[in-house]
């Protein structure tokens, strides 16, 4: 089974969002990208202010990616602040005041996201290849 990593999805949506395949090389922000294929599309995403990383320092590049964390990265690359806290919550039964939910309510307002039959959105579930391009493509 094919992973959707946190890289895959920085590419696909610097793609998206720009055209560009390929950028210039800067500084690393994060102590665990230097040499990464997808380094330079991460630094540019993080100097967009669309990823922030972890507190420890590092974005790792590898792991898998939840439904919540690709929502986050997927509203900051359509060029959105971060949705009021206050007015984007409670909208579905998982998903409430937690940190992803102004993400995950925003999403389902704009409709780039409309959960499973039973009502819920499993924000974290880990996401596969089919849910990622149609929120990519929902959200450009």
């Amino acid at each position: 089974m094919n992973k959707i990593t946190t890289s895959a999805i920085v590419s696909m949506l610097i793609i998206q969002i720009t055209g560009l395949t390929a950028l210039s090389a800067s500084a690393a922000t994060f102590s665990d990208t230097s040499g990464h294929k997808d380094e330079i599309a991460i630094e540019y995403l993080k100097t967009k202010n669309v990823i922030q990383g972890y507190d420890d320092g590092t974005f790792r590049p590898n792991n898998s990616i939840n439904r919540a964390e690709l929502l986050k990265i997927l509203v900051g690359g359509a060029g959105y602040a971060k949705p009021n806290e206050t007015t984007y919550k409670n909208c579905f039964p998982d998903v409430k005041t937690q940190w992803f939910a102004p993400y995950v309510c925003f999403a389902k307002e704009k409709s780039w996201v409309s959960g499973y039959p039973d009502g819920y959105f499993r924000p974290e579930k880990k996401i596969n290849k089919v849910e990622a391009m149609k929120m990519l493509v929902h959200s450009q």
